[in-house]
């Protein structure tokens, strides 16, 4: 059938007419032509898995099963066009459908594959009280002794709606034992005992009665801690008013005034809030905080307490999935735990951490161990780890470097930082070597700030696509992480076009689906068996 490229317009209006999402078959189309040479209507099984299996999962940058689903949709539209308009046979059309049956999976695997995770700065660490003082804080807050009230007004049991909420007899009785006398407070606090497990619900029996939280808050500090924990995430979700954007104020204003650290007023912290919500939920908000003794107010003034600073690392663990590190407790971890920790320490809090982990192992000890841990750290933390051999341990930090004299990459990494402080190391050398110092360095800056650019400031796009090309050969396991945010964030196109494009090298190479076979392009370089994973 004809070979000739398919007219825009025309397949637009068709998918327009026929129900079909015109842009995504529309830059179906486009890419293929593109890639192919040639018309949609020559189009063969074997380039339809290449184009599932490489070419889509790269240049339409693909994310999820539930996108990948929607593509293989639209390749199915692009085929019926192409059989609705004479330019391919329905026998023809047979085999690219079995085919796309087959390829489907394969393409799934790849958008998979293709992943890379999103890089985030690493969080600065706090202070915080020790669990006794934290325990204390808890008791002293008002939202505790309410709390606790209401378990002990359930005693034995008391009768509740069907969904578990107070009637309306138990509301005004439950008002009366706590002394709240806004419905809508006391309704708020019933769902903030019954999330907690303050009040555990029998919705068997219909009864309401003290949990497992309200027992929790009258034990030990450990005990007590634990059970905050889940007051305070249910302080946060779901209960709490939304504002535009679907996330809760309380939620919103704890998070502000954290990543803030410093006091502000309720009106400058409302414009820094997601959707700049109404001044008097973001009030309300804080009231919220307060009763829970999570924030202070002086005047017109607000921050968090260190309850309240406690409460954010606990919602950053349990919500974002991140521990955000706490000053002084790394005095008993590994080597690796402690560098991954420091990587957001300002210089004074990297010396009175590392004081800390010293104290118990001594400068050599700590400095072998150091460096005996460059190797599996990520390249922040290796950064760091050298910055504390070369200018926190003296000679026992320089003894350790010994240890690299032989090595090409690690070693190549502690020349170029000791040449940039105007000092020399004579070390093994390669070209794999040197590629991955270029990407580790690189890498350490995308760590520190999400900029890949940061350490090539003073460098023209052309020097840079130089050092891009040459990313492949060292087998660096943030290869692809780096070369992803530079396609993303370059300001020069042929930047971006030099990273996207050893970008494919690579993933052509390493992601290549069990049992799928060559493809049918055969472009690929000498090089590309180099296989380099996120």
């Amino acid at each position: 059938m004809s070979g000739k490229r398919i007219g825009l317009d025309e397949l637009e209006a068709w998918a327009e007419r026929n129900g079909r999402y015109a842009p995504g078959v529309t830059l179906l189309a486009v890419v293929a032509e593109e890639r192919l040479g040639h018309g949609l209507g020559r189009l063969t099984p074997e380039e339809l898995r290449t184009l599932l299996t490489e070419v889509y999962p790269e240049e339409l940058t693909v994310a999820g099963r539930d996108a990948a689903a929607v593509v293989l949709e639209n390749v199915g539209d692009l085929i019926d066009f192409l059989v609705e308009t004479g330019r391919m046979e329905a026998t023809a059309a047979v085999r690219l459908y079995q085919e796309l049956v087959r390829s489907g999976t394969w393409f799934v695997e790849a958008v998979e594959a293709l992943a890379v995770k999103e890089v985030t700065p690493p969080w600065p660490p706090v202070r915080l009280p020790e669990e006794g003082g934290l325990a204390a804080l808890v008791a002293a807050a008002p939202l505790a002794g309410v709390l606790l009230a209401l378990a002990e007004w359930t005693g034995d049991g008391r009768e509740i709606g069907e969904g578990g909420e107070l009637t309306e007899e138990g509301a005004r009785a439950a008002g009366e034992a706590v002394g709240v006398g806004d419905a809508a407070e006391l309704r708020r606090l019933w769902e903030v005992a019954c999330d907690a497990g303050i009040v555990e619900i029998d919705a068997v029996r219909g009864l309401a009665r003290p949990g497992a939280g309200a027992e929790g808050l009258r034990g030990g500090p450990g005990a007590v801690l634990d059970a905050w924990r889940q007051v305070v995430l249910a302080l946060l979700f779901p209960g709490a008013a939304v504002h535009e954007g679907g996330t809760s104020v309380v939620c919103s204003l704890l998070m502000g005034l954290f990543e803030r650290r410093a006091p502000v007023t309720v009106a400058t912290v409302r414009m820094e809030l997601e959707g700049s919500p109404p001044i008097g939920e973001v009030e309300a908000a804080a009231g919220e905080l307060e009763r829970a003794g999570l924030l202070v107010r002086s005047g017109a003034e607000l921050w968090l307490s260190p309850l309240g600073t406690w409460a954010a690392v606990v919602f950053v663990a349990a919500i974002v999935g991140e521990d955000v590190p706490v000053l002084g407790a790394y005095a008993h971890v590994g080597a690796a735990e402690l560098l991954y920790a420091m990587r957001g320490y300002a210089e004074s809090e990297r010396r009175e951490e590392l004081a800390g982990w010293l104290a118990g192992r001594g400068e050599e000890a700590g400095a072998r161990e150091i460096a005996g841990a460059l190797a599996e750290v990520s390249p922040l933390a290796r950064l760091i780890g050298l910055s504390v051999l070369i200018e926190d341990l003296g000679e026992a930090g320089r003894a350790a470097l010994e240890m690299f004299r032989d090595d090409s990459f690690l070693g190549r990494l502690v020349t170029l930082t000791l040449a940039a402080r105007g000092e020399s190391f004579e070390s093994a050398s390669s070209v794999e070597g040197s590629s991955w110092v270029l990407v580790d360095m690189v890498a350490a800056g995308l760590e520190l700030s999400g900029d890949p650019f940061l350490s090539m400031e003073d460098c023209e796009p052309t020097g840079i696509v130089r050092v891009v090309r040459s990313f492949g050969s060292g087998g660096h396991p943030w290869t692809e992480a780096v070369l992803e945010a530079m396609a993303e964030s370059a300001t020069a196109p042929e930047v971006t076009r030099a990273a996207r494009e050893e970008l494919r090298r690579l993933r052509n190479a390493s992601q290549r689906p069990a049992g799928m076979p060559e493809s049918p392009f055969g472009k690929r370089r000498k090089g590309d068996d180099k296989n380099s994973s996120p």
